[in-house]
């Protein structure tokens, strides 16, 4: 995959507490696929999350662009909330195993459409969580 240096990649990181090393790495490699980096958190309401920490630590990491609360985030991401946001691609991770997709961006919120038009790069990590 060529990195473009004009686009615009979209990160989802599902925050179970506060951000942890494995969705550091996918936000790093998920910058070195474009030129800015969004990035998305997906807080679930049943499980406690860090949010305020989560985004300080965003704030200070330098592969990150732009940062979209909770709130700002549609059910489903699609070619709508991209455009919205002017963003070129989103950045999955590889899943190695059936077992770590718990964690994991869930690809049921990405719009088929997305995968059809080669809008989502997948991304493997060097040391997915065990």
């Amino acid at each position: 995959y060529q990195k473009n240096q004009s686009k615009s990649v979209y990160c989802e990181v599902s925050l179970n507490g506060s951000i942890n090393a494995a969705q550091l790495e996918m936000i790093e490699q998920s910058k070195a696929l474009g030129s800015s980096l969004v990035v998305g958190l997906r807080a679930d309401p049943r499980v406690q999350t860090n949010l305020e920490e989560s985004i300080d630590i965003l704030k200070l990491n330098r592969s990150v662009d732009f940062i979209l609360t909770p709130d700002c985030l549609p059910d489903i991401i699609d070619e709508a909330f991209l455009d919205k946001h002017s963003i070129d691609l989103v950045s999955l991770e590889q899943h190695t195993s059936e077992t770590d997709k718990k964690d994991r961006v869930c690809v049921s919120r990405i719009d088929g459409s997305l995968f059809e038009k080669g809008r989502t790069v997948p991304v493997a990590l060097k040391y997915p969580e065990n």
